[in-house]
């Protein structure tokens, strides 16, 4: 438990960090832009996954197990 929480951590730190260096390197008029843009990647992102997900265990019959494999080292 310790490992995954270690692992978080990181991932929320890293994710900070490459936030604060976007808004740094845009004027300040177009923040809101750029939080649009980053919000629009991060959820086209998790339903890309999603529909993936989906199709693997729909039509290649991949068990649930598998999917919890394959996104363990992917999610924060």
């Amino acid at each position: 438990m310790q490992v995954a929480e270690f692992f978080y951590g990181m991932v929320s730190t890293t994710e900070v960090a490459y936030y604060a260096y976007i808004y740094s390197m845009v004027s300040p008029e177009h923040y809101q832009k750029v939080s649009g843009y980053c919000r629009s990647v991060t959820l086209v992102a998790y339903t890309a996954a999603s529909v993936l997900a989906q199709l693997l265990v729909s039509l290649a019959n991949l068990l649930y197990f598998y999917l919890n494999v394959i996104s363990w080292p992917l999610s924060p």
